[in-house]
């Protein structure tokens, strides 16, 4: 997954093929299935800042991530690319598929 680092969030610019998301997505509705543009607002219950958010989905070999379809207001600025290493993804509350990576 590439992501975006924002205040408080991320967003996803891309879902890499063969990657953790990628696997998540081929099980789930259309309509929750995480995608480009999503913004991920919360990882294993760390929602305060985007570096921990990042930090969580290094260092946890199990994630439950909380997406929004909608972007937030604030300024992004760029973060490279997220190495996918192990772990599952999970979408929870929100709209469909949002609420959730």
């Amino acid at each position: 997954v590439n992501i975006m680092l924002e205040t408080g969030v991320m967003m996803v610019s891309e879902v890499s093929e063969g990657g953790l998301v990628a696997a998540w997505n081929e099980h789930q509705p259309r309509q929750a299935r995480i995608r480009r543009g999503d913004w991920i607002v919360s990882v294993n219950g760390e929602s305060r800042s985007a570096s921990g958010m990042f930090r969580a989905l290094e260092r946890d070999s199990t994630v439950e991530l909380v997406v929004s379809r909608e972007r937030p207001p604030q300024n992004a600025e760029p973060a490279g690319r997220l190495h996918e290493a192990q772990g599952t993804a999970h979408t929870c509350g929100g709209t469909p598929g949002g609420g959730g990576v």
